[in-house]
């Protein structure tokens, strides 16, 4: 599990927080509480990295503790506002609409999560098909896809290849999906574009259940 970091927490309580999965590695995290009482989230991150840009905000190890992926407050930032313009200008996309967060465990999530919120589109998040359970895991995907609306999925550039090779094997992937990868590196945003400005009361997140009892139902979050 992760959180973002909070920079008025003393040292001892900043120490990093492991969530271990021996197979999967391990996430960083420095919070301990909410870090934007009174703000919401674009809002308190934006001014967390005006205070300091360069601090250490998510870090991943793998199995042996070895730092192999890290965000600073600036990093996070300016990765999700490049990829929010180019979906922007590349295939339109605009508050309101759905798109999805397909990402096997790590921290690169972050970046597609956030580039998400500051278009003002509203964040699908389901795991990715597992490769080896393809042909029951892609019509569960399939349905998420139909149910919720999305037009785009946002993943791993590793994930996005092995998707791509398995459409020439399973041709039941949904066609209605572009696939982008978030951790490509995407051009600066011009200096003069905005985010989208959210309300309290936005629907942010759809998080979908399980469903070991029936269809999955998507919980809505704001």
């Amino acid at each position: 599990s992760s959180t973002f970091e909070d920079s008025d927490s003393s040292e001892a309580e900043s120490t990093a927080a492991l969530a271990v999965n021996p197979l999967l590695g391990r996430a960083i995290t420095f919070a301990s509480k909410n870090p934007f009482p009174d703000q919401l989230m674009l809002e308190g991150f934006h001014t967390k990295v005006k205070e300091d840009p360069d601090r250490l905000m998510f870090g991943w190890l793998d199995s042996k503790t070895n730092v192999v992926n890290s965000f600073t407050r600036k990093e996070l930032w300016d990765k999700s506002r490049a990829l929010a313009y180019y979906l922007h200008e590349s295939c339109g996309m605009r508050p309101g609409q759905h798109a999805m967060i397909v990402y096997p465990f790590g921290i690169e999530f972050l970046v597609g999560f956030l580039a998400l919120l500051r278009l003002g589109v509203i964040v699908v998040s389901v795991y990715p098909p597992n490769p080896e359970n393809f042909e029951s895991d892609i019509p569960k995907f399939k349905h998420f896809v139909e149910d919720s609306g999305a037009t785009v999925a946002l993943t791993t550039g590793k994930y996005l290849r092995l998707v791509q090779a398995s459409q020439l094997i399973h041709k039941n992937w949904p066609s209605t999906i572009k696939w982008f990868a978030s951790d490509k590196k995407y051009p600066a945003a011009p200096e003069d574009w905005l985010d989208h400005s959210p309300q309290l009361d936005d629907v942010a997140l759809i998080q979908y259940l399980s469903g070991s009892r029936s269809d999955p139902k998507g919980v809505m979050i704001t």
